[in-house]
């Protein structure tokens, strides 16, 4: 027992800095409007610690966050920008474009390859 806590607590030292404050999730993505017609995967990076979601759309604030849900949005765009939240319980979200584009996203944590 005496030699294994040591390596337990090298092993927590050597976990990336980041990994408390930043999330990375892989994602299905599905059009809103048309359920049946899968968009395709989706990664997201949540950075809780830059307060930033980063989509394949684009780096945006995160605006705010509650017990369950992370919401970000990007409103220096005059057309709208997009828009969207997800559950940090369930992994559900949603990502939104003021111009009409909307896809239900269904989430899971994703270990980064690198």
């Amino acid at each position: 027992m005496a030699k294994i806590l040591p390596l337990a607590l090298g092993a927590l030292l050597t976990v990336p800095a980041y990994a408390a404050d930043k999330l990375a999730l892989s994602c299905v993505a599905t059009d809103h409007f048309r359920p049946n017609d899968p968009a395709g995967h989706m990664s997201l990076i949540v950075d809780l610690g830059q307060r930033t979601v980063s989509t394949v759309h684009g780096v945006f604030p995160i605006s705010k966050v509650t017990d369950n849900l992370v919401w970000f949005d990007d409103r220096s765009n005059s057309i709208g920008g997009w828009s969207g939240n997800i559950d940090r319980i369930s992994g559900v979200g949603r990502i939104w474009h003021g111009g009409g584009t909307q896809y239900e996203l269904t989430c899971k944590p994703a270990k980064p390859l690198f």
